[in-house]
């Protein structure tokens, strides 16, 4: 009788412990789904962010270029139709070094932007 209470209270404790586990189980599942969920938040802030950066970045660069086309006159060029360019071409600067700085630095811009998108794209990969 003594075997039969005591094989009853250790199938007993084996279920509690049993039972203990999987509830331990169920809140690390818990635990994790919500570590998941928070990691995913920030990287969708974080793409956000990089997405924001590029956008202001190309932005800035393009306000850049369009000052300085302006400043050297080449927003008058977009003005005149081909059949005006007299006038225009009059305006124009002769020295040829001075044509030769404006597209180098254009080129420059285009590099930085270049670089930048490569730097956001390395980015977002390693987000992932």
């Amino acid at each position: 009788m003594k075997d039969l209470e005591e094989l009853r209270k250790a199938k007993s404790e084996a279920i509690a412990r049993e039972q203990l586990a999987q509830m331990k189980g169920k809140r690390d599942v818990e635990r994790i789904k919500c570590r998941m969920e928070k990691l995913l938040e920030s990287e969708r802030k974080a793409k956000s962010q990089i997405q924001n950066s590029l956008t202001y970045t190309r932005l800035q660069l393009e306000e850049q270029i369009e000052e300085r086309m302006h400043t050297d006159g080449y927003s008058e060029l977009k003005e005149h139709p081909s059949s005006d360019l007299g006038d225009f071409n009059d305006s124009l600067p002769e020295d040829p070094s001075d044509f030769e700085r404006r597209t180098a630095e254009v080129k420059r811009f285009l590099k930085i932007a270049n670089e930048v998108n490569k730097n956001a794209i390395m980015e977002l990969e390693n987000l992932r």
